[in-house]
């Protein structure tokens, strides 16, 4: 596995999450960000939703993300209807040019959930409305646990070896997070992150 940029970089830099109306948050898989993003949407806000070419995971719902087939998703890219979209961990993520329009419609508060190379795809000028945060695991071992339990379910057969790779690909992710105005929190607890977020 690559290796993440030394914690004294990140202690130089650290800068707590604010309240915000508009909240972008981005991190490895199983740190718990669709979770802290349910309690802003209990809270009223709205998510900005991502495609997705995966199952909808047991704790989803269609509020949380619109999930097609590959064939689909490639057909809409081939329209041009998304502002961004790659493929992460085999999975195609896009956001939608229709669903951007959506969220600027409304006057709501919005969180979305976004990954750190398709942040850097975007126009300059979501930093200057959105807060970045990137939501850090308490360690790599509570991660390792939790990424490991969801991804070997009943719903799942990913292997270790496949885990491990992914966790490589993201913490590549990780490492590119320094290029963008991320603040960053640990996520030891998603009442309290979720709280800091709504400014409670």
């Amino acid at each position: 596995m690559g290796n993440p940029p030394h914690n004294e970089y990140y202690l130089e830099h650290l800068s707590p999450p604010r309240h915000s109306r508009y909240n972008i948050l981005s991190g490895m898989s199983g740190v718990g960000k669709t979770t802290i993003g349910g309690l802003l949407t209990t809270a009223g806000y709205q998510q900005l939703r991502n495609v997705y070419t995966r199952p909808m995971r047991p704790n989803e719902s269609e509020r949380n993300g619109i999930f097609v087939d590959e064939i689909t998703f490639m057909n809409w890219k081939r329209e041009g209807r998304f502002a961004t979209a790659k493929i992460t961990n085999g999975v195609w993520h896009g956001l939608l040019l229709d669903e951007l329009k959506r969220v600027s419609e409304t006057n709501m508060p919005t969180w979305a959930d976004k990954s750190v190379s398709s942040l850097l795809k975007l126009d300059e000028s979501v930093y200057d409305t959105a807060q970045l945060v990137y939501i850090l695991p308490p360690s790599f071992n509570t991660l390792w646990n939790r990424l490991t339990k969801r991804e070997q379910g009943a719903d799942s057969s990913l292997t270790v070896k496949e885990i491990t790779r992914r966790l490589d690909e993201e913490i590549g992710e990780l490492e590119q997070s320094i290029h963008l105005p991320y603040r960053y929190i640990v996520n030891d607890e998603v009442e309290r992150v979720a709280k800091t977020l709504l400014g409670a």
